[in-house]
């Protein structure tokens, strides 16, 4: 499992004081006050009872197992405490990092972005696929014109090359993008297409036409072997009196990424696990992806 941000949750999931998260087989408990969200290990250090069936008293959760008062937080008073992991939510999304060497400037990146756009909590759907194919998906070439019939090549590019964060570039043929008739009435042929790989596990998208675009988060979020909860979210920039974009476009970009999701998982489900693969010159791209995750195992 690697080391970098998660998204382990929507905020409209969190209907409890306490909610229990996992990552792979990482348990995490949430904590929900009005005005605050965090995440702390969920394994009691008593005798490694769930600490999300306790009860939340200040800043102590009370133990279902045996009664006694956890601490959240390592500054805590006291033996019996647990640690707690940098978070981050915005947007109606929830994120963790698992550590913090890994802080790859994503939760800047993010609150950036919520000065000029809206962002709008999407969808989620659970998938046999590992979640690193999921987010390789937009460093794979040739899957946009097979998977996705998008006819032509995106000429996707390399565009960052630094230790913790990989990007790439590229242009994208307009015909499939329901949304963009109601972004601009500008006669275009390509969408502008920038992708950013922040960890592993989580992708943020750029879909736009000159100044004005949309934004897409994708989240991989490990939920047993092979299994992966996919999340998708959008940013979208205001409209020109400063107001939130209507909901029709919202609603058609959602569900053009819907439909791509879709088309990938039928591919991903269908793929043999005991194949070793034999990559090629287009898979370029791909094994730099590998090679930037490697990065985030230690």
């Amino acid at each position: 499992m690697h080391k970098g941000w998660y998204q382990i949750a929507f905020e409209r999931e969190l209907r409890d004081p306490l909610t229990l998260v996992r990552i792979g087989e990482l348990p995490l408990v949430v904590v929900r006050r009005p005005h605050s969200v965090r995440v702390f290990a969920a394994v009691c250090p008593h005798r490694g009872a769930n600490l999300a069936d306790g009860r939340l008293q200040d800043d102590q959760i009370i133990c279902p197992f045996h009664g006694y008062a956890i601490g959240l937080g390592e500054s805590c008073p006291g033996e019996l405490k647990v640690p707690e992991y940098p978070s981050l939510s915005l947007g109606g999304m929830i994120f963790v990092l698992l550590s913090a060497q890994h802080d790859n400037e994503f939760a800047q990146v993010l609150w950036e972005l919520d000065r000029s756009h809206y962002f709008v909590p999407g969808f989620s759907v659970e998938a046999r696929v590992p979640p690193e194919l999921v987010i390789e998906n937009a460093f794979d070439r040739r899957h946009f014109q097979t998977v996705h019939q998008l006819g032509q090549d995106l000429g996707l590019k390399l565009s960052a090359n630094e230790p913790h964060l990989l990007a790439v570039r590229g242009q994208m043929p307009t015909a499939i993008n329901s949304w963009l008739k109601l972004l601009t009435t500008e006669a275009v042929d390509t969408v502008d297409f920038f992708a950013q790989i922040f960890s592993p596990n989580i992708c943020l998208t750029r879909l736009s036409v000159g100044e004005r675009g949309f934004h897409v988060i994708t989240a991989a979020t490990p939920v047993g072997q092979d299994r992966s909860l996919i999340r998708v979210s959008v940013a979208g920039p205001p409209n020109e009196d400063g107001s939130p974009p209507k909901d029709e476009l919202i609603r058609a970009m959602l569900r053009d990424s819907s439909t791509a999701l879709q088309q990938d998982i039928k591919v991903w489900e269908g793929l043999s696990p005991t194949v070793m693969p034999k990559y090629t010159a287009d898979d370029d791209l791909v094994l730099r992806y590998h090679q930037f995750c490697k990065s985030f195992s230690t």
